[in-house]
């Protein structure tokens, strides 16, 4: 901005400060201001390019003129507002690969304690209750997503045979 003059510097910065408070009135985040008030500084140094004595306010008035309003662009963030998002999503993620992975882990497990010598049924079958019921709850939580559904399903249904198994050993 060396090639602006006191006056041009000014007039720029009144009208890239409109442009921030408008869009910041409409919802924008920071970082989408700061990228589009870059950008329309940077259009106008380009336009205002190498000359000969420095840009004025006149200069400056005269390509801004040619930009939206400042007002347009607080607008355009109104138009597109920015999708909202869960930001619990993860819990019912966590519910339908909770419920799979119980299985695998208690077979694991279970399989490592056994080979070390020590009672992998006990070690395998309280890895599995436990996630299993982290699983069901999770899922009972986001029951109106379909990862909830296939949790707390999943789950409930390996509870319910492991319940039966340990009743049939009895």
């Amino acid at each position: 901005m060396e090639h602006f003059s006191r006056a041009g510097r000014k007039r720029l910065k009144k009208y890239l400060k409109k442009v921030s408070r408008s869009m910041k009135r409409k919802g924008a985040d920071k970082e989408e201001i700061e990228a589009v008030v870059e950008s329309l500084r940077e259009q106008v140094i380009e336009l205002v390019g190498q000359p000969e004595e420095k840009a004025g306010k006149d200069v400056i008035e005269e390509i801004l003129g040619n930009f939206d309003t400042p007002q347009a662009f607080g607008e355009q963030v109104a138009l597109n507002p920015l999708p909202k998002t869960d930001s619990t999503a993860w819990v019912a993620q966590f519910s339908a690969r909770a419920s799979i992975a119980g299985v695998f882990l208690a077979l694991i497990l279970g399989a490592l304690v056994t080979s070390a010598g020590g009672n992998g049924q006990h070690v395998g079958g309280v890895a599995f209750l436990v996630c299993e019921v982290m699983a069901f709850i999770t899922g009972a939580i986001k029951f109106r997503t379909k990862p909830g559904r296939i949790g707390l399903v999943i789950s409930g249904l390996l509870l319910l045979v492991f319940v039966i198994a340990v009743n049939a050993n009895k």
